[in-house]
């Protein structure tokens, strides 16, 4: 966009339209991806996360810290551009006590996640209850996606 308005102002009208056009397809690019990252259906395509198994032991250990997070489950999701990784956590909250209620507070967890240095990137986090819950069978049956469970590190291999 930067280099279409150097050249508008230039006037090379011709390279100006040329970088525009470029820009703009590389915006609606980005927001293909980021709408296919931020959106789930039962038609999504999720498969293992590849990381490392330190990389994985590092990132329990990390999120076993949530207060709250009863279960995880991390994968990667395959959207139409086959060079953008997308890891998606999927959690399912537990009962804690908040403000004297026992309750699932699931924006905390968001909040706690979505704070967390040193998680893979981009990441996309989803609570698999209520709406989202038809998600769960999709990621639990993937190999190693399931990385907590009961605020406990699971034991099986990644």
């Amino acid at each position: 966009a930067l280099l279409s308005s150097f050249y508008f102002d230039q006037g090379n009208k011709e390279l100006a339209e040329e970088f525009r056009t470029r820009a703009v397809n590389h915006f609606e690019k980005q927001q293909r991806q980021q709408e296919q990252a931020l959106t789930f259906s039962d038609k999504d395509h999720f498969i293992s996360h590849g990381l490392e198994t330190d990389t994985v032991k590092e990132i329990r250990i990390k999120i076993s810290k949530v207060y709250g997070l009863s279960e995880a489950y991390l994968v990667r999701k395959v959207i139409d551009e086959p060079d953008v990784t997308i890891y998606v956590l999927g959690f399912i909250a537990g009962y804690t006590w908040r403000e004297g209620q026992s309750v699932k507070d699931i924006e905390s967890i968001f909040d706690e996640l979505t704070n967390m240095p040193g998680l893979p990137s981009p990441m996309v986090f989803i609570s698999l209850e209520g709406q989202n819950s038809y998600v769960l069978p999709m990621l639990s049956r993937i190999e190693g996606s399931h990385i907590i469970t009961s605020n406990a590190v699971v034991t099986s291999s990644s």
